[in-house]
């Protein structure tokens, strides 16, 4: 009978329900509602150390619905201001506010169905509620000064069709700005961790460029480690970026350059290893007579890969710390490029490894591929093997099916309720890898249990290679 318990998400924080399976694995994550739990207080000694900063400044708290911090901000220090926006009136860990921001058209804003949104908008409040203009409706609503900000600190920035004026992207924006337009000396961010996908996608350049525009003004700003802005490697001297050829840590030998993977094993023969059940049953030995590429969760066979690959981002987003070790041990560890801004500490420290390459859609592409990754690491670690020379790559442990090598193996909830699509996925990404390869004079030999994959795959005996 499967059981569940109340945990913290790996991401963000927030609570959510694990779901395990019988045999005590966890199997996925459900959402809990964060407004029924209450978020946690500030430490104590982080919140000596910002009120010690602060003191004497003046100073203005920008809230943010994010689970983990927004119950920090200082609602009991009467001097400090304290800003918050949409909807979030009522969420757990929300206290005295000065100001409000609703941003958004009046259509929107008067369809949010949370908490009552267009009712609360309609009372009296002891504060402005800054908006796009005033509405007759919303009592006290105030207009936002949008072209006096614009006049004032959008003036030398400049392209060809004129100045620049649009850095917008998000309410935090406005409020960021408007805290600069008054001239408040100092600017601390709670509950803002940006690690949603639209964030990433159109906010964080404004919201980035308002921050920056602070630290030029010489304005004071504060954000929690779990922000996920300006977490990133320094250029040159953490870590390097080459174009078509990934990421490896600055202070790297020369001989682990990643210009030098193209043809490193011309003609060689390699391994790469499936996690399926007939895993267990291929000799150690024979892992051992060739160079192999071992996939997301190899440690716990347990077997140390010639090289690694992880391009799951279940895996790379929350269980980093579970293949740091394996990933460590490898001569080169390649990792999908989806989780590199994550601001989870496990996750930074595998990108951060010396070894570590950087995969992400374009690198080593086969012609007519539809998804970069092919639904399976095992397709990506066929490209690499391709790109480094090697004539012949022996696949184990593809089994092509939903099972692995142990009941511990973790699956994310996607992979099961897109089980069907993704084997579809590896049978026709597969086949196009057996073609190019083929093209090229060489082999792609499939040594795992009979399958529908011995229609795409030339078929071998794990016996014929020892």
């Amino acid at each position: 009978m499967p059981t569940s318990e109340v945990s913290k998400c790996k991401l963000c924080g927030a609570p959510v329900r694990v779901i395990r399976r019988t045999d005590g694995a966890a199997d996925h994550y459900e959402t809990i509602d964060p407004d029924t739990i209450q978020p946690p207080p500030i430490p104590g000694e982080l919140a000596n150390f910002i009120r010690t900063r602060r003191k004497g400044k003046k100073t203005v708290a920008i809230i943010g619905a994010g689970w983990a911090t927004r119950a920090w901000a200082p609602y009991q220090q009467t001097d400090i201001e304290v800003w918050g926006l949409n909807a979030m009136y009522g969420m757990s860990g929300i206290g005295r506010v000065t100001r409000w921001f609703e941003m958004h058209p009046q259509w929107f804003f008067l369809r949010n169905p949370l908490r009552d949104h267009a009712e609360w908008l309609r009372e009296d409040h002891d504060f402005p509620i800054y908006m796009l203009q005033e509405f007759d409706i919303v009592p006290s609503s105030v207009r936002y000064p949008l072209k006096e900000i614009q006049d004032k600190l959008l003036v030398r920035l400049e392209r060809d069709d004129g100045n620049i004026k649009k850095l917008f992207s998000s309410t935090m924006c406005y409020m960021l700005a408007l805290a600069l337009y008054e001239g408040f000396e100092r600017i601390e961010l709670f509950g803002i961790e940006l690690l949603m996908t639209d964030e990433w996608a159109y906010q964080r350049e404004a919201l980035a460029f308002w921050l920056g525009r602070a630290e030029g003004m010489g304005v004071e700003v504060w954000m929690p480690k779990s922000c996920s802005l300006f977490q990133i490697p320094l250029y040159g001297y953490d870590q390097l970026r080459l174009a078509g050829g990934g990421v490896f840590s600055a202070d790297q030998q020369s001989g682990s350059n990643p210009i030098t993977i193209r043809g490193i094993h011309e003609g060689q023969t390699a391994i790469v290893i499936g996690n399926g059940p007939s895993l267990n049953t291929v000799p150690k030995e024979f892992l051992e007579k060739y160079p192999t590429f071992g996939v997301n969760h190899i440690n716990l066979l347990p077997f140390q890969p010639t090289y690694h690959v992880v391009v799951d981002a279940h895996l790379l987003r929350n269980l980093a710390d579970r293949v740091y070790d394996v990933a460590a041990g490898a001569r080169i560890t390649f990792l999908g490029a989806q989780s590199l801004t994550s601001a989870i500490p496990a996750a930074q420290r595998l990108y951060a490894l010396p070894n570590a390459f950087i995969l992400g859609p374009g690198q080593f592409e086969f012609p007519g591929e539809t998804v970069w990754t092919g639904w399976t690491s095992v397709y990506v670690a066929l490209k690499i093997a391709y790109t480094m020379g090697f004539k012949t790559v022996l696949l184990v442990g593809v089994d092509h099916a939903l099972d692995h090598f142990t009941q511990d193996y973790p699956v994310s909830l996607n992979a099961v309720v897109e089980g069907s699509k993704r084997l579809a996925g590896h049978r026709e990404h597969f086949a196009l890898a057996n073609e190019v390869y083929k093209a090229a004079g060489r082999r792609i030999v499939n040594l795992s249990p009979p399958s529908v994959l011995d229609k795409i795959l030339e078929r071998g005996n794990i016996k014929d290679w020892l």
